[in-house]
């Protein structure tokens, strides 16, 4: 049963985020889908579009941050990577633009 609502609760929380994208509000967009990620941090496809949202608000510590979190979950609960092209944006050419990443355990879940 919880994982029935969770799943209801993250697909209305994509909803939401398609009808604030369409308005333009991309910052009501971000928190919408990282309240998704609370709630279950392994879509990847959810992930990946907060990691687009950050890059495009300037935000790299925020994208730097969801990156640490994404691979924390999948490695420490999934024993799983991220896939190819989540891997590809990350280490695309907009990498130089934000500061190289630091594993730092204040960012994970539950610190």
């Amino acid at each position: 049963m919880r994982a029935r609502l969770r799943s209801l609760y993250v697909g209305a929380c994509e909803e939401l985020a398609s009808l604030l994208e369409r308005r333009g509000d991309s910052t009501g967009v971000l928190g919408v889908l990282v309240k998704a990620l609370e709630a279950d941090p392994y879509p990847e496809d959810i992930q990946r579009r907060v990691m687009v949202l950050r890059a495009d608000l300037g935000d790299w510590d925020g994208l730097d941050v969801q990156w640490v979190r994404l691979n924390f979950a999948l490695e420490n609960e999934q024993d799983l990577q991220p896939e190819e092209e989540t891997r590809e944006f990350y280490d695309s050419p907009l990498r130089a633009l934000w500061s190289v990443p630091i594993w730092d355990p204040r960012v994970l879940p539950g610190s």
